[in-house]
């Protein structure tokens, strides 16, 4: 899963006023640093495993995989901006069938939060307070479920950091989240460069 299996530079959908206004910004690296080796290993996965999904479409399992991976095409595999956003919408359609299927699901919970906020951010669309709380209520399913989902973690501390008080911002719960999800996974240097900035700023 995308909790373990790339930690160290996890892009979380993020919630960021700008001028009067909240839109969706995803922090993410810049995809310069993805190699064309690794955008053909993805886009072959996607292959394989859509050659899968008739036969699999019922196992939550599959879907979560199958949700991550096009989660990982729209942050590393595709540079295009409407490419990027139709993978990011297709994970999010996918983690929501694994949530109907299964909806004690952490990871579909938060891979449905993280698709969802990267297409909306994609988009430019404005954040509205229901797109606010449909983001909120899945992150914090995920941990109601995992309490030590360290991407979730991270992804509910950025969004309280980034939101405006009128949105539900909250700098001090922010930096609760963040440092959980650090003391969770010591290794995760997203989380860890993100809690040292949160403290830069106060």
């Amino acid at each position: 899963m995308r909790c373990e299996k790339k930690a160290s530079i996890l892009r979380i959908p993020l919630l960021a006023p700008l001028c009067s206004a909240a839109v969706l910004v995803f922090s993410q690296a810049s995809n310069a640093f993805g190699s064309d080796s690794t955008a053909s290993g993805l886009e072959q996965q996607r292959q394989a495993l859509l050659a899968q999904k008739t036969q699999r479409s019922s196992d939550p399992g599959f879907l979560v995989h199958l949700a991550n991976l096009y989660l990982d095409l729209g942050d590393d595999a595709y540079s295009e901006e409407s490419k990027r956003r139709a993978a990011y919408e297709e994970g999010a359609r996918i983690a929501r069938e694994a949530i109907n299927l299964q909806e004690q699901n952490a990871q579909a919970h938060y891979l449905y939060a993280a698709n969802l906020g990267s297409a909306a951010q994609l988009t430019g669309g404005m954040a509205s307070a229901l797109t606010v709380s449909e983001l909120k209520a899945h992150v914090r399913r995920a941990l109601e479920l995992k309490q030590d989902h360290a991407p979730a973690l991270h992804m509910m501390g950025m969004m309280l950091e980034e939101l405006p008080w009128f949105l539900g911002g909250d700098r001090e719960g922010a930096l609760n989240y963040l440092k959980r999800a650090v003391a969770v996974d010591p290794g995760y240097t997203h989380a860890r460069l993100d809690l040292a900035k949160a403290y830069i700023k106060r």
